[in-house]
């Protein structure tokens, strides 16, 4: 899965790949393929998937999230047709440690893209890890803002909210995080990778090195969990 958002961000973050072709590539290993999008991105994986049908790969559908495309099929069309029978509770609970649970693959930088299979005895055990820093809560706050391609997006703000019940607020375009860090959502867990911190210190900066009017501090009392679950985060 590539998602734009980020080399739109930063041109030092783009594959070296256009889109299409890596995304192509991703459905090399795979005999049945759908691809789940966005419709600001749909064009980009039409195009990919008629480069993959050229090079014998089939993708069954496209399904786009949040609009009725030409060529998509509407993730609301696929809601209201859900077929009748299925039984939920048998499925999950046949569902082994070592089962698959997602495939990451790498940027494509350096080469094709490859696929890192992932189960969920490995996400388990980072959940493990992370209740040694105090563990999650129903009481979290995260802000779910880098690609979901991207695993630890993927895990923190939305795999380990599961486990927890915290609460995810999605912000789709990266220009909203301040806004949201610091006037909406107050996380108690915030992750960035090292160019994220980069630009949250020289906004932080900028903010400190304007004239503002004087104001008392807000009664915010974090607990020792909170604190090391931001102290993990920054490292």
């Amino acid at each position: 899965m590539i998602d734009a958002r980020m080399s739109a961000w930063d041109p030092r973050l783009r594959p070296a790949l256009p889109a299409p072709p890596l995304l192509a590539q991703c459905t090399n290993h795979l005999s049945q393929f759908f691809a789940i999008c966005e419709a600001q991105f749909a064009p980009q994986v039409r195009a990919a998937v008629a480069l993959a049908a050229e090079r014998g790969a089939t993708v069954e559908h496209v399904i786009c999230v949040d609009e009725a495309l030409a060529g998509c099929v509407a993730l609301a069309e696929i809601e209201a047709t859900a077929p009748e029978g299925i039984d939920f509770e048998s499925a999950w609970r046949a569902v082994a440690p070592e089962d698959l649970l997602t495939i990451v693959y790498t940027s494509g930088t350096t080469g094709p893209p490859k696929g890192v299979e992932l189960t969920h005895t490995n996400f388990l055990e980072n959940a493990r890890v992370v209740d040694e820093f105090g563990g999650g809560s129903p009481a979290d706050r995260v802000i779910s803002y880098l690609p979901d391609a991207h695993a630890a997006n993927r895990w923190l703000s939305h795999y380990l909210s599961i486990l927890t019940g915290g609460q995810i607020t999605t912000c789709p375009d990266l220009g909203q995080v301040a806004a949201a860090l610091s006037e909406e959502v107050h996380p108690t867990v915030f992750l960035g990778v090292p160019r994220v911190w980069v630009k949250v210190k020289a906004a932080l900066e900028e903010r400190f090195a304007a004239p503002s009017e004087p104001r008392s501090p807000a009664p915010r009392s974090p607990s020792p969990r909170t604190e090391r679950c931001w102290c993990a985060a920054a490292a």
